[in-house]
């Protein structure tokens, strides 16, 4: 359904691109652990450009990282390879709406510009989502809401002693924004009359980056985690390397250095507690990465504090803790031919391939769900077996509609039973 129409949009493009200029040439500061900052427009707030990658939940604000916090309210923003996880903490109950530049482009460019009301509704909040579409009609570029599959896009409110938090999960692959690190984002968040604003408020969106490490710097002294591995199963082995640098002329002396892996050091005779001039000092750990829910981004904290004034580093990165297993389906795309008779014009083939990223060996049972009168040459359960990590195992299946099929998609699901736990993954087949 289409909406209002922006007849006075270049000029409003030109205020937003100068305006987000500006901040873009705003002097960095550094967070109290050292990570950089930019200052935020007309407050005395400032913000994290880079996002590290985590995963959050809808339950609570624990685990969220602040993206800002002004006396009017605070702001979240959190990413995983599957969702963006926005938040808006006031004092009261009041109209909240998300901005997303999701190709990071600009506003008003291209297609991918969302705005996203969170609304009140009888089970709680309900995201509107409206996407502004500046290339099919370029001269009048309008807003148009979005169809997303019911449950797609997920809000939810919390009243805490705070005030207030609103909620929202937003599918990553649905925005058409970047999954990898390193993509940008543009973003604001807007309550009380703003949010309910049109034309829209002339306020910058916020340059994000999204990223799964970011370093730290105070002064001379800089901290950098590597991981060797960042995505592994559950009792997985995280090994990495935390990175100490004195970029400055005079030794620098640690008070304490931390490891992710819970190690602390405190002892003065330890070669790494002295930074000489222009020396760079690596500190290898490993551990084994806990069980917990999967897939999910799990952030890894690693640093060090300085003898002189107590200042810290704090460097970040991003592990995802995967599903140990993974199914996925390949199938022949022609479509099917309902009116021919019973031979290859009404048969194809399915492949059901599985992927273990687990120690030792295991077996697991992969079986159909087919529509109503489709048929599957040989048996519908298959045995499959693995032996080693990142083995991939497939087995095939020759199916056959019926005959006399209406024209349409027609899905097959495939269900796998392995190491205790179920994986599904669909596909749809043509019928002509």
């Amino acid at each position: 359904m289409l909406k209002t129409s922006f007849r006075t949009h270049s000029s409003r493009i030109a205020l937003a691109a100068w305006s987000s200029l500006l901040f873009a040439l705003a002097a960095h500061a550094q967070a109290p652990e050292g990570r950089q900052t930019a200052p935020l427009a007309n407050s005395g707030a400032s913000y994290e450009r880079k996002r590290i990658k985590r995963t959050v939940t809808l339950d609570s604000l624990q685990g969220w990282d602040l993206l800002y916090d002004t006396p009017e309210g605070r702001v979240y923003f959190d990413w995983d390879s599957q969702f963006l996880y926005l938040a808006v903490q006031t004092k009261d109950e009041t109209e909240v709406r998300f901005d997303l530049d999701a190709n990071g482009d600009g506003w008003f460019q291209g297609a991918e510009n969302f705005s996203i009301r969170l609304l009140k509704s009888a089970t709680g909040v309900t995201p509107l989502v409206r996407r502004f579409d500046n290339v099919q009609n370029k001269e009048h570029p309008v807003w148009a809401e979005v169809l997303l599959p019911e449950g797609s896009v997920r809000g939810h409110q919390l009243t805490t002693e705070q005030g207030v938090v609103q909620l929202v999960a937003l599918p990553i692959g649905l925005l058409g924004t970047g999954r990898k690190p390193g993509a940008e984002v543009g973003f604001r968040a807007l309550w009380g009359g703003a949010a309910l604003a049109e034309p829209l408020p002339e306020l910058p969106l916020l340059r994000l980056q999204l990223t799964d490490d970011s370093e730290a710097l105070a002064g001379p002294l800089a901290a950098h985690l590597s991981l060797r591995d960042r995505a592994l199963v559950a009792g997985g082995l995280v090994r990495g390397t935390l990175e100490l640098t004195n970029s400055g002329l005079k030794p620098l002396f640690l008070k304490q250095v931390f490891l992710p892996d819970g190690t602390v050091i405190v002892d003065l005779k330890d070669p790494i507690m002295i930074l000489n001039p222009g020396e760079r000092l690596k500190k290898e750990f490993r551990f084994v990465l806990p069980e917990g829910p999967e897939p999910a981004s799990v952030v890894l904290r690693g640093g060090a504090e300085r003898e002189e004034g107590g200042v810290s580093v704090v460097a970040l990165a991003s592990v995802e803790r995967q599903e140990p297993y993974a199914l996925s389906l390949d199938h022949d795309i022609k479509p099917i031919l309902s009116a021919a008779p019973d031979g290859p014009a009404r048969r194809r083939l399915l492949v059901a391939t599985i992927t273990g990223r687990r120690e030792g060996k295991t077996s697991g049972l992969v079986h159909l769900i087919l529509p109503s009168g489709w048929s599957v040459e040989g048996e519908v359960k298959r045995t499959i077996s693995l032996s080693y990590p990142n083995e991939r195992r497939s087995v095939s299946f020759k199916l056959s509609a019926p005959a006399g099929l209406a024209p349409g998609r027609y899905p097959v699901e495939a269900l796998c039973e392995i190491g205790g736990k179920s994986y599904r993954a669909k596909v749809d087949f043509t019928v002509q």
